[in-house]
């Protein structure tokens, strides 16, 4: 059985919009990629305890209670 090693390779992206954009968020706006990524998550986490709420509280039928 043949034997890989595992090596570090730097990957040139290039100059595409793509890599300029991950090279930011990766860098200076890493924290503000953060912040918009945990306020998702959070919404998502919102809309979940709404449809809870709608029903267990209200009494909603499952497929009408459909959060914010």
């Amino acid at each position: 059985m043949k034997e890989h090693k595992i090596t570090t390779q730097t990957i040139n992206t290039g100059s595409s919009h793509y890599a300029e954009f991950m090279n930011s968020t990766n860098s200076y706006n890493h924290e503000f990629a953060l912040r918009v990524y945990a306020f998702i998550v959070l919404a998502h986490w919102a809309e979940h305890l709404v449809q809870a709420f709608q029903i267990f509280a209200l009494h909603m039928p499952r497929p009408e209670s459909r959060g914010v």
